[in-house]
Formats: C-alpha cells, structure tokens, sequence
C-alpha cells in the first residue's frame, strides 16, 4: 500500500447510508458508519485505526473526512446485502504481524496437597 495513496473527502460523499459490520481478512472488526457509493464504500477517517492496517494514516487535521475504503487496496471486497456486512480482503503485508508461541511449554501447575481425613 504506497504512502499518500489514501483518498481521503472532506466532506461525507454522496451515496447510500448505512451500518455496516465490517470484517478484515475474515476477523470482525465491528460496526461502522458507512457511506455506499456506486463504486466503493467510504468510512469516517476517525473510524480508520479500528481496521488495524499498517502503514494507513489520515490527517488529524481533518476530524470530518472520509476515506475511501477502494483506495486502501483491498484484494477483494464484498457486499452481504442480507447480513448488512462488509467483507474485505488485504494482503497480509497491510495487516500487523501476529506472534504465535509454538513451543509447547505448559504452565507451571502448582499442586497442593489436601490432609487426608480418616471417619
């Protein structure tokens, strides 16, 4: 995703409203305010951080904009009119990188002796 490639209005567009729920490469997101254009979909600026991209800024300077979700390079993006959820798929260089602990330690587990009680 190449700097300053963020289309960014400042003003809402035009286009249909809607609360959308938004899904990242399969990982929900939450739910946004979206604008539906013809073409694309547009989110509040200050809604971008949720998404969780690498490397995807806009200017605090304009606490109104919206930022078209088309310019952001989605590898595919797709519409559930029935579920009112939005599908978007970006290449794993646009996402933070995940740490998974493979080595197989268990957790220590204390044991603690109970008094036996004879009747």
């Amino acid at each position: 995703m190449p700097a300053g490639a963020v289309i960014v209005q400042q003003a809402q567009p035009a286009g249909d409203e809607a609360i959308l729920s938004i899904k990242v490469n399969g990982i929900g997101k939450g739910d946004f305010f979206v604008v539906k254009t013809a073409q694309d979909f547009w989110i509040a600026a200050a809604d971008l951080p949720k998404l969780q991209l690498v490397g995807v800024a806009t200017d605090p300077a304009l606490p109104n904009a919206y930022v078209s979700l088309r310019s952001l390079a989605p590898e595919r993006m797709v519409f559930d009119d029935a579920d009112l959820a939005l599908h978007v798929d970006f290449p794993a260089t646009a996402l933070p990188a995940t740490k998974v602990d493979l080595s197989g330690r268990m957790p220590r587990i204390e044991v603690s002796v109970a008094p036996t009680s004879l009747i």
